[in-house]
């Protein structure tokens, strides 16, 4: 069989561009992983995209996303000092996010520039044109070659880059979460620790219990680097296990008891925890598949006396828990965060908030929710006082305002539509002893403005997603506040916040033209 015609194949190639590389280094970097990239030549790109495909996520940008041809229609060599070079953009027809079509043809380069509207607009792409060939037509000797990481013609993006996001700062080196707790517990062990109900555990009575449990969890076999899945009421006996846990090497998984039994028993398939804790209370609930590997943390494992705190067991880069998403896109997907992503967390919230001593922090967030994981380990960090409502009592607006009024309560957090739920009690406008509220996961309601004048309210995006993408948790948060129109009526329009980067994180910046794609990844 003969055939005729026109065949290429299309290789995926990885560029990574270092800051201070010039472009005859970068260039010669390419060339030679084209080179290696050769040996696999035998792998289709369609094999390509099956096996990087998923049946229940698209990726946002096709592979390859960019995609290079070059055609030359005469055999002479190619120089591009003897050549005129011109460009022109052409349509939204590409089936990548951009292509380039370069033809040469005689002493005349032609630059034809494709993209796909829904991933990148005219402008963005008028602005690869005008740097791409900027850097086309500066000489190529190493003493005045551009760097492709930094165009002249990119000012106000370097401004970004280097300023904007210089957020690197150096906090104190801290291997393990629980660690910034056992040395409050050194500093402090008389003061108050744990408030539940009409219970109070002083800071070195909870890590005595801490230890107790960590010991506990060795001795039955639990190692560093397995994972515990917690599934309890809400209460100084949860806290106690969550720290034990850490403190033996462990990383827990949190499992609402709300949770229903066929997400539940899909989380403990998927995860194979070494173990599920459980108290007397939840034990007959739990659905029996999961209740054959669980054990149940009774009062009495307390009663014995340790002071001493187990031998470190976890670095930094240790898994630290694991909380399930919500399923919304697919199957729940577990999201493994290390010690030192909530660590860096939790010293940027102190740094940026200055918890002081006595300052009582309010958790009701269930456990199962990131927004728990700083409810309780911030306040324990710096000596502060983490008071814990009841079980269920995170639904009953008049019990939080009493239980935050009679504790004089500093910082909490609030879904937005609970919050409003709230702030309609009469009690939730008179909380005058409440320094921040926190609100994340929902748009805020316009209805909210009430509670400025007591407290400042500070919206977040991107707890979870953002100490997973960076390993270092970024916050894009923002000091809210409304205006009234003359009529009284909440502005039924959006209100514009600047997207700060806090420290030592990353920023993902997503174009004003994709709202959509903005609210997805925020979690909206």
């Amino acid at each position: 069989m003969q055939s005729v015609g026109h065949f290429a194949e299309v290789k995926v190639l990885r560029i990574k561009l270092a800051p201070k590389a010039r472009a005859r280094e970068t260039l010669e970097s390419v060339r030679l992983n084209l080179f290696n990239l050769l040996r696999h030549r035998d792998y289709d790109i369609n094999d390509l995209k099956n096996c990087t495909s998923s049946d229940n996520v698209e990726s946002f940008l096709p592979l390859p996303s960019i995609l290079l041809n070059f055609q030359s229609l005469d055999e002479k060599g190619f120089s591009l000092s003897s050549h005129r070079l011109g460009y022109r953009h052409i349509g939204i027809d590409s089936k990548t996010a951009l292509e380039l079509n370069v033809l040469k043809n005689g002493s005349y380069l032609s630059l034809e520039f494709h993209h796909d509207s829904k991933l990148i607009g005219v402008d963005l792409v008028k602005r690869i044109c005008e740097v791409f060939t900027t850097i086309l037509c500066e000489p190529l000797e190493v003493e005045r070659t551009p760097s492709l990481y930094k165009s002249d013609l990119a000012i106000e993006e370097i401004a970004t880059l280097t300023e904007w996001n210089n957020t690197q700062t150096l906090y104190p080196f801290v291997s393990g979460l629980h660690t910034l707790f056992e040395e409050q517990t050194a500093r402090s062990p008389e003061r108050i620790a744990l408030r539940f109900e009409s219970r109070d555990l002083s800071y070195g009575e909870l890590n005595r219990c801490a230890n107790i449990m960590a010991l506990k969890l060795r001795l039955l076999g639990v190692r560093s680097g397995s994972l515990i899945a917690v599934y309890m009421s809400r209460g100084p006996q949860m806290v106690v296990t969550l720290l034990g846990i850490l403190k033996a090497g462990s990383a827990y998984l949190p499992l609402d008891t709300e949770t229903p039994e066929e997400r539940l028993l899909y989380m403990v398939e998927d995860s194979r925890p070494s173990l599920i804790l459980t108290d007397s209370y939840q034990i007959s609930r739990l659905p029996a598949p999961a209740r054959r590997s669980s054990l149940c943390v009774e009062d009495g494992w307390f009663a014995e006396h340790s002071a001493e705190n187990p031998e470190p067991a976890t670095k930094a880069s240790d898994l630290a828990y694991v909380i399930y998403t919500s399923g919304s896109s697919g199957r729940p997907k577990g999201v493994e965060v290390q010690h030192s992503a909530i660590i860096n967390r939790i010293q940027w919230m102190q740094d940026e908030y200055g918890l002081d001593t006595g300052d009582v922090v309010l958790h009701k967030t269930p456990i199962s929710f990131d927004v728990s994981v700083w409810e309780i380990f911030w306040p324990l960090s710096y000596g502060g006082i983490l008071l814990v409502a009841k079980p269920d009592g995170h639904r009953d607006p008049r019990y939080l305002a009493e239980l935050i009024a009679s504790n004089k309560t500093s910082f909490l957090h609030f879904v937005p539509s609970m919050l409003l739920a709230f702030l309609n009690t009469s009690e939730g406008q008179a909380l005058s002893t409440v320094k921040k509220v926190f609100s994340s996961g929902e748009e805020l309601s316009w209805g909210i403005q009430a509670f400025g004048r007591s407290a400042s309210i500070e919206l977040q995006f991107g707890e979870e997603k953002q100490v997973v993408l960076s390993n270092a948790d970024c916050m894009i948060s923002a000091n809210f506040g409304v205006v009234r129109q003359p009529d009284n009526e909440y502005s039924a329009q959006s209100l514009s916040v600047p997207c700060l980067c806090k420290t030592s994180s990353e920023a993902l910046i997503l174009s004003p033209s994709s709202p959509n794609d903005a609210k997805e990844l925020l979690g909206f």
